[in-house]
């Protein structure tokens, strides 16, 4: 079949609309239809510096459905949506096996964009054509190992599957598991783009007490619409201006600290029993304090101070993470 895509032929040269021939999928290879890609720095650095094998297909972002499977294809079926991995997971190999997924032995083609059986699938008069990462999601069709491909639920859109199949997940792991963010720290995130501003996410997520995102670019600084919970000197109100506020917190005794060790307390038990949390308890702080509940099912009482509800929280970080 043929297929358009945007390609790169030398490094510097922009990118390059075209028609290639498409291969139809081998043993354990799939084909997808891509409905939305990420442009990535990382495909500026190949077109830019030539980093990677050349003529290539761009694109490791993407998501799509698949529309064609080859034999032996087990972990996806015909119609099923589709996340593209950027780093194949074969789950078999020494890597996979002790959860280091990310040096998949399969991944070793990456800088080459050629299959698991080192052929190419894109084509152009003789000439092969390789996929960034083995993905090339800037194609309408692209042939992927069934190893790049999570499939996704029917309600995620197609553009956020997209972004989370590299960036988002390339930032917020290295807050939670690169960075080993703990119960209160202080982060300090530099650079808020697709990949910085998911490290902030991740860093919140994983409990810290404060996070802040540096970034010189001043159209990033835009006032936050929302009420500001900001540290120190560096706050900032609605009208954008700077005002100082006592290290203790809002209230100059402390604020932040009971805020934060209740916020992380509620939201240990929210991920814990979603079912049980008060609708009006959603907000990013607690507006009343509240008994802890002792529920039936519960082995032991909520916990209160603050190094239980550390203890919960990593227990409950080390449970998502197992």
């Amino acid at each position: 079949m043929k297929t358009r895509a945007a390609v790169l032929r030398k490094a510097g040269t922009p990118w390059e609309i075209t028609e290639l021939e498409l291969d139809p999928p081998k043993a354990n290879e799939v084909l997808i239809q891509m409905e939305a890609a990420g442009l990535c720095h990382s495909d500026e650095h190949i077109r830019s510096r030539g980093m990677a094998r050349l003529p290539l297909v761009g694109g490791h972002e993407g998501a799509g459905v698949v529309v064609e499977a080859g034999p032996g294809v087990t972990r996806v079926k015909v119609g099923d949506r589709v996340s593209c991995s950027y780093i194949p997971v074969c789950g078999k190999c020494r890597y996979c096996s002790t959860g280091k997924q990310n040096l998949c032995d399969a991944g070793k083609w990456a800088g080459v964009g050629c299959l698991q059986d080192e052929t190419f699938r894109f084509h152009q008069n003789g000439e092969d054509f390789g996929g960034m990462c083995v993905v090339g999601s800037f194609a309408e069709y692209s042939v992927l190992s069934e190893w790049s491909c999570v499939k996704i639920e029917d309600y995620v859109p197609m553009e956020l599957a997209a972004l989370v199949s590299r960036g988002v997940t390339t930032g917020f792991c290295s807050a939670v598991y690169a960075g080993d963010v703990r119960v209160g720290d202080v982060v300090v995130v530099f650079g808020t783009g697709g990949v910085g501003i998911n490290a902030v996410q991740g860093a919140a997520w994983a409990g810290a007490k404060h996070v802040f995102a540096i970034d010189p670019n001043e159209w990033k600084h835009r006032p936050d619409p929302r009420p500001a919970r900001r540290h120190g000197d560096l706050h900032r109100g609605r009208d954008g201006q700077r005002r100082g506020q006592g290290r203790r917190g809002h209230d100059g005794q402390g604020g932040h600290d009971r805020d934060h060790r209740r916020r992380v307390l509620r939201d240990g038990a929210a991920r814990r029993h979603p079912d049980r949390v008060p609708q009006e308890d959603a907000g990013l702080a607690v507006r009343r304090r509240q008994p802890a509940v002792r529920h039936p099912d519960d082995p032991q009482p909520v916990a209160r101070g603050p190094h239980q509800t550390q203890r919960a929280h990593y227990q409950d970080l080390y449970a998502r993470r197992n």
